[in-house]
């Protein structure tokens, strides 16, 4: 892969000088180069004067060369994946094969396979046969630790030695730990932000790119929202954000030295940033584009909307997730139909006119009603004054995750949720242009098995190896396993021990099951 990019780190003798590190994202380029924890652990890794990082992205079918110098996969020391979406741990059985790589760990010395990331923490037992290490948790409060442990592991060409056995965060798969705390960074604002980021300027698909030519600003972490089924709200916890004052700093240092006109702000719990105007305005008054994440319509305001105008946003994320009130309240997301109204009014009074809508289809109670909701608050947009190809509609499947109050539910069988695609489909394009996107609920059902599985789930990962990792595939390995994907998308025994329970993510589990017996 050929890519043109600014402030990427080239270190020379490659083959004897340094700890080689391979970064992967196991997906496409053009997800994975907008992606916040590619960017500081890049930086992170490369600041050690031992260590050499280069970065590798998903290309099917394809031996995995990375990016600075072409160098195959299989020539590194210790290769880290970030684990960011379930379906993307097909990638990399992938990644591994095409590298001629051993997948499982008890084949394999060398190189040593890392793992970390939202997925990593959420569940990693279904790759606990493919990596010697899982990182759960935030990286900086064990960066040091990490890079000691892997000098360690390679000097001694041995299994982890006992005296990292108790560091929070740190999973050994192989070893029988009881309870693995999660490492959280406690304060934004003293810890490390990358300033020099790697930016695309001559990608083929850039009008493709996830937030394009940007400089990505992380302004939070976790959310204080904690929507019943979001995974990081929960396992993310607390919230956490970095002063006006300091990134004020980080984004005077990164237009120093980025030749880039575009802000990205980072963050899931963005509308509860304390600051959010100002940081907006800020922005706006450099003279430079903002892109930022969904918004919460309760808190989107006239002055807001006026900030993001001056700072050239074309669009407006929000996320009503469903379109009955009812069914927002019982998900924990107490938004009315005027806060959203409102918002789009707000919107439209400051010159913004365009929308992206999410919402979710098959949420736990979820009846008739609710579906037919969703039409009447698109109706109701439509009245506000958007026009009809100025609003894009996405609407995915539930999946019920781990450390959520909605980890024990199940999902509906495929026949149910094709329907209530078909459904939605017809009654929002009926006398509408307007943009919909469906998630696939075949895709959906695996998305479940991979977020809520269990060493058979691991079994049939390392399978596809052979068969391929395309639906037919998995029916087919499911089949030899006398299994179905049905067994695995049920409702769970919310007295029954689940595989991420020795993940402590500082959620007591009483207050899951407190919201879930109150709710069913």
């Amino acid at each position: 892969m050929k890519i043109q990019e600014i402030n990427v780190i080239k270190k020379v003798n490659f083959k004897s000088k340094y700890i080689k590190f391979a970064l992967c994202y196991p997906n496409i380029y053009r997800a994975g180069i907008s992606n916040y924890a590619i960017q500081l652990i890049y930086r992170l890794i490369n600041q050690d004067k031992n260590f050499k990082c280069e970065r590798f992205f998903f290309e099917k079918n394809k031996e995995p060369l990375s990016v600075e110098s072409q160098t195959p996969l299989r020539e590194f020391d210790v290769i880290g994946f970030t684990l960011q979406f379930e379906l993307d741990y097909l990638n990399i059985i992938n990644m591994l094969n095409n590298a001629k790589i051993p997948i499982l760990s008890e084949n394999r010395k060398r190189p040593l396979l890392i793992a970390g990331g939202p997925c990593a923490l959420e569940n990693p037992i279904p790759l606990k046969n493919i990596f010697d290490l899982f990182i759960l948790g935030n990286i900086e409060p064990i960066f040091d630790d990490l890079i000691q442990f892997i000098e360690d592991y390679l000097r001694s060409n041995l299994k982890p030695k006992s005296k990292y056995d108790n560091i929070d965060g740190f999973y050994f798969p192989l070893k029988n730990k009881q309870i693995v705390k999660k490492t959280t960074i406690k304060d934004l604002n003293s810890s490390f932000h990358a300033i020099q980021q790697v930016i695309p300027i001559n990608y083929k698909e850039n009008k493709n790119l996830g937030l394009g030519k940007s400089i990505l600003i992380e302004c939070t972490r976790g959310c204080k929202g904690k929507c019943n089924f979001c995974l990081i709200g929960w396992q993310n916890n607390p919230y956490r954000e970095r002063s006006f004052p300091r990134l004020k700093e980080i984004i005077d240092e990164c237009i120093s030295v980025n030749p880039i006109k575009k802000i990205s702000l980072i963050g899931s719990g963005i509308s509860y940033h304390s600051k959010l105007k100002d940081i907006v305005w800020y922005i706006a008054n450099l003279g430079l584009n903002l892109s930022i994440p969904s918004l919460r319509a309760d808190k989107f305001d006239e002055e807001l909307a006026e900030a993001l105008y001056k700072a050239n946003l074309k669009q407006i994320t929000f996320a009503p997730e469903t379109g009955s009130e009812r069914l927002r309240k019982l998900i924990n997301k107490n938004i009315k139909d005027e806060d959203i109204l409102q918002s789009i009014q707000n919107a439209l009074n400051y010159g913004i006119n365009k929308f992206k809508l999410y919402f979710m289809i098959d949420l736990p109670t979820e009846n008739n009603e609710d579906l037919v909701a969703i039409c009447n608050l698109i109706d109701n947009i439509i009245k506000e004054g958007v026009r009809y190809r100025d609003l894009s509609i996405s609407i995915n499947n539930f999946i019920p995750k781990p450390h959520t109050p909605f980890q024990w539910f199940e999902i509906s069988n495929l026949e149910i949720r094709r329907n209530k695609i078909k459904f939605l489909e017809k009654e929002i394009r009926k006398k509408r242009k307007i943009k919909v996107s469906f998630s696939d609920p075949k895709w959906g059902q695996i998305q479940t098995l991979f977020s809520r599985g269990d060493e058979k789930t691991g079994y049939l990962l390392y399978k596809t190896k052979g068969y391929g990792s395309n639906l037919g595939a998995i029916r087919r390995i499911m089949s030899e396993m006398q299994t179905s994907i049905n067994d695995f998308n049920k409702k769970l025994n919310i007295n029954e021990e689940l595989p991420w329970n020795f993940i402590d993510v500082g959620i007591n589990k009483k207050i899951l099951t407190k919201i879930w017996n109150k709710i069913f």
